[in-house]
This record gives structure tokens, C-alpha cells and sequence, in this order.
């Protein structure tokens, strides 16, 4: 359901923004891939996060990818500090989150990430 959400509202921002653009096809591409998708997808200023829980706090425990000015793409995370790399492509992009994705990652799990720390 909030794949479904999240890609009816870039698609409607797509139009007049470049960014949400951007977003969108990062996340059809991210969409595609079976280990993404079982995950809770959400936006924060046009970048594309992931995470292992379907309430905020959200966990901060997958890479997440920054659209940048000039098409291309950065994977950051988990932490915002820590840069993984820049691809030319949404699909580059998504393959970078993939091969840094922790193990036994997925899929989300109802509550938030304080829940996550309790159990």
C-alpha cells in the first residue's frame, strides 16, 4: 500500500518538478527490486529511504539515495554523513542500495524503530 501511495504522488509531482522526476524513477526502479519492496519506502526532501519498519521513528538502518542537481544520484547511509557512491542512473543507484543492505534485512515490520530497540 505505500509503494502504491508513494508513486502515485511522485507521479503526480513529476510533472513540474525535476526532482520528484528524479524520485520517481528512483523509486520504480527501486520497486522492482524484490528486496526494496519488502521494505517501507518513504521521502524526506526528495531523496528515497528505506526502512524495516512501517511507523516513525522510522529505523536508519538501510542506505537511502540523494537526487542530485545534475541527474545523477548519491547513496548515502546509514547514516547521512557516510557516502557509499554516485551513479549516473536510478538503477545504478538502487544496485549500490542493495549490495549495501545489512543482513537479514526485510521485510518491514509493523511499528517503529523504538519498537524494533524493545523487542
Amino acid at each position: 500500500m505505500q509503494w502504491r501511495l508513494l508513486l502515485e504522488d511522485l507521479r503526480r509531482e513529476a510533472d513540474r518538478l525535476d526532482l520528484a522526476r528524479q524520485t520517481l524513477a528512483l523509486a520504480e526502479a527501486a520497486f522492482a527490486e524484490p528486496k526494496l519492496r519488502q521494505l517501507y519506502p518513504f521521502t524526506s526532501h526528495w531523496s528515497l529511504h528505506f526502512t524495516t519498519c512501517t511507523g516513525f521513528p522510522y529505523s536508519w538502518d538501510v542506505p537511502f539515495i540523494d537526487p542530485l542537481s545534475d541527474g545523477r544520484y548519491r547513496v548515502c547511509g546509514p547514516s547521512r554523513g557516510t557516502v557509499i557512491g554516485e551513479g549516473d542512473s536510478a538503477a545504478a543507484a538502487i544496485s549500490m542500495v542493495v549490495g549495501a543492505l545489512p543482513a537479514n534485512c526485510g521485510p518491514a515490520a509493523a511499528g517503529t524503530a523504538n519498537d524494533q530497540r524493545r523487542g
